[in-house]
């Protein structure tokens, strides 16, 4: 196998799915990433609710959602503060944290049992944002893992770039979102896996399996 210098072999985004928005327009919600390490939304609670009382609530809190995790843990998304509004019910300026990243999970793929050679995991979507105008304003989709590339021959050299990173995520006006969106960013997926196995191997060029960046709010 021979990766020239000018040449790429790319799983960027091909591994599992980051969370989208939940179509149910009666209540807000999106979904956290596939994958043993996706990321989580979101959970905004009411502020009158105590943490150790059951029954959170998700509002449209316009917070980030949870980035994936891998071989560490995903970072978390980001805070947001929103001001009175009936559907959560804030006084005033009220800090709503961002979804949490995701787990880690060991990856011990090998040659002889590539049935453990994990893709990334799915980062989370971001909560929607408050009601204006009579609108709805989604969070932004979490992004994709990273994908699984095996590279097994006598002779490997590897001169370009071979990559397995996860997606971006989603600002919250990207694809379908709406154009003023006040949701919030989506979390970035993880990195996926890459397997190679040569009787001699030569790499001067680039591996990577990075994490994507979670996206801003609106």
């Amino acid at each position: 196998i021979y990766v020239g210098p000018n040449s790429t072999i790319n799983a960027t985004g091909r591994g599992l799915a980051g969370g989208t928005t939940i179509p149910d327009w009666g209540t807000p919600m999106s979904a956290n990433g596939t994958g043993e390490g996706g990321g989580k939304i979101p959970i905004c609670r009411h502020p009158y609710v105590p943490w150790w009382v059951e029954g959170e609530k998700y509002c449209y809190c316009g917070a980030g959602g949870g980035g994936a995790g891998h071989w560490g843990k995903g970072g978390d998304g980001g805070n947001s503060s929103t001001g009175p509004d009936p559907y959560c019910n804030d006084k005033d300026n009220t800090p709503h944290y961002g979804g949490d990243g995701g787990d880690s999970y060991e990856n011990n793929a090998t040659l002889e049992d590539i049935s453990v050679a994990y893709p990334g995991s799915g980062g989370a979507c971001g909560a929607w944002g408050q009601v204006a105008n009579g609108h709805i304003y989604e969070g932004g989709a979490g992004g994709d893992g990273g994908g699984v590339i095996i590279l097994d021959a006598p002779i490997i050299n590897i001169s370009g770039k071979v990559t397995v990173d996860g997606e971006d995520g989603h600002y919250s006006n990207d694809q379908d979102r709406a154009d003023d969106s006040a949701g919030g960013g989506g979390g970035g997926g993880s990195g996926g896996t890459i397997l190679i196995k040569g009787g001699k191997v030569t790499i001067i060029g680039t591996l990577s399996a990075r994490g994507g960046n979670g996206a801003n709010g609106a």
